[in-house]
């Protein structure tokens, strides 16, 4: 991101930012204990819908990637 003119302290700042959210994020989860005791806490229209999106994310990927 440096070389297409991106400013360091902007690099910075974003990586400070999503760092702190990721975790955030990840300790409202909740414990691996209790998602693993409980598999039905998972929604599977919910799962099903992230595997697509994934999929999908990929596809676009390597269909504009310029290799």
């Amino acid at each position: 991101m440096l070389q297409h003119g991106s400013p360091l302290w902007l690099l910075l700042v974003f990586g400070a930012f999503t760092i702190s959210f990721g975790f955030y994020a990840w300790h409202c989860l909740g414990s691996v204990k209790h998602f693993l005791s409980d598999p039905t806490r998972v929604n599977p229209a919910m799962a099903y819908s992230l595997a697509i999106a994934v999929v999908l994310v990929l596809v676009l990927e390597f269909m504009f990637s310029p290799m």
